[in-house]
């Protein structure tokens, strides 16, 4: 009989969840009310997203409370991406302050990570300054004050943390330079000579005359970036794609949406590639997607005019690769009494078909200098050589280091 009674009376204080809990936890509860006012005004629960979830009606529809007891307890991570505010990722917090933990990362943040300083995703500059507003609305202007400083300050912009929140913006910043987004399929961090000699080096020599601002996309910006909401605006003068895009198809629909000039760049006929390049698949997999951008491009730059004649002549710009000088700069020429001479090729593995053409020009070239001027040659191949037969009398190999990338392009 008691008990029957003390159910039906938690049955009907459990109607007005705040007498509840303060009935049954006590002094307790105060924190508990906070954290739930924490939560409802960051806004970081879509709280209609977590009653189409959970079950809400033992906290009298209260989503949030019902979060706080049961629904942060779940292990299932995909399951909260379903109502956990986008802008507060979850992988992020958690491999950043809860990798050996079991806590829960909204509750996390709101009862103590915000107190911390915790940010709420990987470009998140403390934009999170207040327990009363939406983290939506604290976030968009953090990051809109941030593009803002750095477009005064910079026009060769490389960070992540302006680049992402400047191309998914709903805003136009108004400049008085040429606006110019630059993409290509290399991480910043560790460029291949294509994209530094033909991306980076003019176009940062080129911002220093503070009539354009470059925006330099590569696959370590790409990942924070939602693809679907690249591009809202005209937030570009001119878009640049240097040979291949993992979205080049997206991309290509924004900027025609929005009026902007398109430039397709590339060293290579990729609509060409041969079946048994390495990249054969992964290219061939996006081959409409070029063919569509290159159609759609206003300007085609090319290396050479052999690949020039591939493409429509009306659009082709010749700009042949140079040699940067401050960047390796050539060792003085030194007369020796030696009787060695060397040729040295620096390429990368795909080459080695290139080289297969060469080997009888170096072979025949060995022969003669030793029979007519009594000189070693000696072809040595740094990186670019992959054949398992190569003859070693003729060829020398120096094999690259591991992690062999040193140079900082910031």
């Amino acid at each position: 009989m008691l008990k029957s009674i003390k159910l039906s009376l938690i049955r009907v204080l459990k109607k007005n969840i705040f007498v509840y809990l303060l009935l049954k936890y006590k002094t307790k509860s105060f924190k508990i009310f906070k954290l739930h006012n924490v939560i409802n005004n960051l806004e970081i629960i879509n709280v209609d997203n977590y009653s189409n979830t959970h079950d809400t009606t033992s906290y009298n529809g209260d989503s949030i409370f019902h979060f706080i007891f049961l629904g942060s307890k779940e292990d299932d991570i995909e399951l909260k991406r379903q109502y956990v505010n986008p802008i507060f990722n979850l992988d992020f917090y958690k491999l950043t302050y809860l990798k050996d933990s079991n806590d829960d990362c909204v509750i996390h943040f709101c009862s103590s990570g915000f107190y911390n300083g915790n940010g709420i995703n990987y470009i998140d500059k403390g934009y999170v300054t207040n327990l009363k507003e939406t983290i939506n609305k604290q976030f968009y202007r953090g990051a809109d004050n941030s593009v803002k400083e750095e477009l005064e300050n910079n026009y060769y912009i490389t960070d992540k943390n302006i680049l992402v929140p400047y191309i998914q913006s709903k805003k136009i910043y108004n400049t008085d330079t040429i606006k110019v987004g630059v993409f290509f399929n290399d991480s910043f961090k560790i460029l291949t000579a294509c994209p530094y000699l033909r991306i980076h080096e003019p176009f940062k020599k080129l911002s220093k005359s503070k009539k354009f601002h470059f925006f330099i996309h590569g696959m370590d910006s790409y990942q924070f970036i939602n693809i679907n909401k690249i591009i809202n605006l005209k937030i570009f003068d001119i878009v640049i794609v240097e040979r291949i895009l993992p979205f080049l198809d997206i991309l290509l629909d924004k900027s025609l949406k929005n009026n902007i000039k398109l430039i397709y760049e590339t060293d290579d006929d990729l609509l060409s590639i041969r079946e048994d390049n390495s990249s054969f698949e992964y290219i061939n997999s996006c081959r409409d997607q070029i063919s569509d951008y290159i159609n759609a491009s206003d300007k085609i730059v090319v290396t050479t005019p052999a690949l020039g004649r591939k493409f429509d002549e009306n659009k082709v710009e010749i700009i042949r690769n140079y040699y940067i000088d401050d960047l390796l700069k050539l060792k003085k020429f030194k007369k020796n009494n030696s009787n060695i001479i060397k040729i040295g090729y620096f390429g990368t593995l795909t080459h080695s078909n290139d080289l297969a053409i060469v080997l009888n020009v170096i072979k025949n070239l060995k022969t003669e200098m030793f029979k007519q001027y009594n000189i070693n040659l000696e072809f040595v191949v740094i990186g670019g050589f992959n054949d398992p037969n190569f003859n070693e009398d003729l060829v020398s190999k120096i094999e690259l280091p591991e992690n062999s990338w040193t140079l900082n392009y910031s």
